[in-house]
Order: C-alpha cells, then structure tokens, then sequence
C-alpha cells in the first residue's frame, strides 16, 4: 500500500508539471500525432476491457483481504484507465480539428 501511494504521488506530480507546461504554451497535434493516439485508445481500450474483466472475475473468487483489497485497487485503477482512453479520444477529436 506504502508502494502504491509513492506511485500516486510521482504520477500527481508529472500531471501537476503537464498541467503547468500546457498553461505556458499551445499544444499542437499533427496528422501523424492523432494517428498515434487514435492507434494506442484503439489498442489500450481492449487491453483495460480484459483487464476489468479479469479482476472483477478474481475479486468474485477472493475471499483474502489483502489480495481482496489490492484487487479492488487495481479494477478502480483499470476503471479510471478506461475512462481516460475516453478523454484522449474526445481531446483527439477537438485537436483533429486544427489538425494539419
């Protein structure tokens, strides 16, 4: 758990600094650049579907409470992932629009 919550502080802290860099700039994306979005929400998208069903499977069968709890960690980890795959393509399509 001490783990996991380091591992949250790094992230919020690399979001914090794209937070500052996107507000001291214009972000621009370039045909080439939507093409690689649009690949990896296509192919992440299946990636975090199998894994939300592999751990609600693995959470329906756990009865241990550490890995009980770890396994609901990971399927809110994978939940918001998906949500986030959401998001890139919502902002890939606002950015298609200024697009090359």
């Amino acid at each position: 758990m001490i783990e996991m919550v380091k591992m949250d502080s790094q992230k919020h802290r690399r979001i914090l600094e794209a937070i500052r860099l996107s507000l001291d700039s214009t972000v621009t994306f370039t045909t080439d650049d939507l093409k690689v979005i649009d690949f990896f929400v296509d192919k992440h998208a299946l990636i975090e579907k199998n894994a939300i069903e592999t751990a609600e499977q693995a959470l329906a069968m756990s009865s241990l409470p550490i890995p009980k709890m770890l396994l609901e960690h990971l399927l809110e980890d994978e939940k918001k992932h998906d949500a986030y795959m959401g998001e890139l393509n919502e902002i890939k399509l606002y950015m298609a629009k200024g697009a090359d």
